[in-house]
């Protein structure tokens, strides 16, 4: 009976995740507003580790469920709860992460 508990509870909480697309073209123009320089692949990149570090501990949140405020105070904060696990997030991989977030939280299609 517990399996099926576990199974069911596994189950629920992957379709409540935040559904990330990989990043646009319209996306990394305004990721660039961020950070001068970013590309595609940066952004491919920081999804990677939005999804694999931020989700490793929490279920994700859709960038467009904080604002622009409310993410440039909580990035650092879960910055270093990560690095205490051994993630090794950089100060430009912080930077680049934010922009991530943040170009998909401004390019965000409503639903």
């Amino acid at each position: 009976m517990k399996k099926y508990f576990y199974l069911f509870a596994a189950v629920l909480l992957s379709a409540c995740a935040a559904k990330i697309s990989a990043p646009t073209d319209v996306q990394l123009a305004e990721a660039s507003k961020y950070y001068p320089g970013i590309t595609i692949s940066d952004l491919n990149d920081s999804k990677a580790l939005y999804e694999n570090s931020c989700g490793s501990c929490h279920p994700l949140k859709k960038p467009s469920s904080r604002t622009e405020e409310q993410w440039r105070t909580i990035m650092p904060k879960m910055v270093v709860k990560a690095n205490k696990k051994g993630y090794g997030i950089d100060k430009m991989k912080e930077d680049k992460l934010l922009a991530y977030v943040l170009s998909a939280r401004n390019t965000a299609t409503p639903q």
